[in-house]
C-alpha cells in the first residue's frame, strides 16, 4: 500500500521558489483554508509582509488594507 503524501505549496520568488510541506492531518482546518484560498488567486502577486523564520511568512494584503 502507497503512503498518502502531505501536499505541497509552491511560493514563486524573483530569488526563487520556496516548497511548504502542509500537514492536513495535524492542522485540516487550517490546510483547507490555505488551499481553498490559495485556487481563488488570493496569494497571487503579493508582496510579503512579514517573515520570522522557522513560524511565519506573511503576504501583503494592501489591496484589503487600503479600503479600512
Amino acid at each position: 500500500m502507497e503512503e498518502k503524501r502531505n501536499p505541497i505549496a509552491i511560493i514563486v520568488t524573483r530569488f526563487g521558489e520556496i516548497k511548504i510541506e502542509l500537514y492536513p492531518k495535524e492542522a485540516p482546518n487550517t490546510v483547507n483554508c490555505f488551499i481553498s484560498l490559495a485556487k481563488k488567486g488570493l496569494f497571487d502577486h503579493r508582496k510579503i509582509r512579514r517573515i520570522a523564520p522557522g513560524f511565519v511568512l506573511q503576504p501583503s494584503y494592501s489591496d484589503f488594507e487600503d479600503e479600512r
